[in-house]
């Protein structure tokens, strides 16, 4: 990793484990033991909820996730991606561990991995629920970009920079929408408002006048 920027496997620069599948009636929703991660289902908005909960005494050489690790759901819904924010965690086996070896960045390997990914995800349209498998030999042999430590922070943070520019334009663009749609439904009840204007006027105009056969009246006296 001296170079100034490799293609390696993802194998090569992170240590990736499978874990393995815990009967139901060993765990538990009480959070008696350490959180045990099912599934897909876990993973909310880039990290770790656990529901569920297992006492690893009672487990046969457990899978566990340490804080920083990387988690990638492998059955079911594939390919989504968490973070580690707690600090332990017992992993079933619909999910992986990509645990990334020094001089690698998180937030780098995390965004190459989350789009490498969608490579080797099964399109079969047939296959659905637990028969969609990511395959752990395929994400071994992912290769990427791995440049030096410095450059890899600098691009997370130039990507970080362009996602909140694309957030703030998209922002303006529904705030020019929402203005352009107030300025019809304002032009809307303006041209309401002078309709009803010029009926309640005419209405005035009508009462302010006296009836024909008192004009006519007035007009006999005159005469």
């Amino acid at each position: 990793m001296d170079k100034l920027n490799i293609i390696t496997k993802l194998s090569d620069c992170t240590e990736i484990l499978t874990g393995k599948n815990i009967d139901k009636s060993k765990t538990n929703e009480q959070g008696n033991g350490t959180p045990y991660i099912t599934g897909a289902s876990d993973i909310v908005k880039g990290q770790i909820q656990c529901r569920r909960f297992v006492v690893e005494e009672q487990i046969k050489n457990p899978t566990i996730a340490i804080k920083g690790d990387i988690i990638i759901s492998t059955v079911g819904t594939i390919g989504k991606i968490g973070m580690m924010t707690i600090d332990r965690a017992v992993l079933s086996g619909h999910c992986a561990i990509i645990r990334p070896k020094k001089g690698v960045s998180l937030p780098y390997l995390t965004a190459v991995v989350s789009r490498l990914v969608l490579d080797i995800c099964p399109d079969d349209e047939f296959l659905s629920g637990f028969s969609k498998k990511l395959d752990i030999e395929q994400l071994k042999d992912l290769k990427l970009s791995l440049p030096k430590l410095i450059i890899q922070d600098y691009i997370v943070t130039m990507m970080a920079q362009i996602l909140s520019l694309t957030m703030a334009l998209e922002a303006s663009k529904d705030t020019m929408e929402d203005h352009a749609q107030l300025i019809d439904l304002l032009a809307e009840k303006y041209n309401q408002l002078r309709v009803n204007y010029k009926s309640k006027n005419q209405d005035f105009r009508r009462l302010r006048q006296p009836p024909k056969s008192y004009r006519r009246q007035r007009i006999k006296r005159h005469s």
